[in-house]
């Protein structure tokens, strides 16, 4: 909603680019139809070239691709900012992203946006980890990345069910 509000986009994509839900302000809805960031949009790297969700997912971490970083040149008056989601078992599921065309954004308001977008990817992978375990005992870790979830899974016989992947790097499992 915060975002959305300021011309900016928000996009879910599955492991493969492929945009599964997106939100942006109604005055802005045409404009992001036409570029392209809309739900059934194919923006992997292999379609798109380097651009936020496809080299996110390729490199399985955050990116900001700002304007002319993208490889096409109809897309360098973007800027897009995008962190993976990794699902219970530490493989990757998708992406978020954040788009935006305006052209007052400055690198130092998309690295705001991305700290945010990084953020929320967490807490919608720790959201998805619980759901996944909805009998276990959740345990919070501490980890040396801070943009990692890091949630172990305990059954009832204290027996290691499941870890985020920001557990198991930081537990070397």
């Amino acid at each position: 909603g915060l975002v959305g509000s300021s011309g900016c986009g928000v996009l879910l994509t599955d492991r493969d680019g492929l945009v599964l839900d997106q939100r942006c302000g109604d005055a802005d809805a045409a404009v992001f139809r036409d570029w392209g960031l809309w739900p059934g949009a194919d923006w992997s790297e292999a379609r798109e070239g380097t651009n936020g969700i496809g080299t996110c997912l390729a490199e399985q971490r955050r990116v900001t691709i700002h304007r002319d970083d993208h490889f096409f040149a109809r897309n360098i008056g973007m800027s897009c900012m995008d962190a993976p989601i990794f699902g219970p078992d530490g493989a990757i599921v998708g992406a978020l992203d954040v788009s935006s065309a305006r052209a007052d954004q400055t690198e130092g308001f998309n690295r705001l946006i991305a700290a945010t977008v990084a953020q929320t990817a967490r807490a919608i992978e720790a959201d998805f980890f619980r759901a996944s375990f909805p009998e276990a005992r959740i345990v919070v870790g501490d980890g040396d990345e801070a943009d990692a979830s890091v949630l172990v899974a305990v059954d009832r016989d204290d027996l290691v069910i499941g870890a985020t992947r920001g557990a198991r790097r930081a537990f070397h499992l």
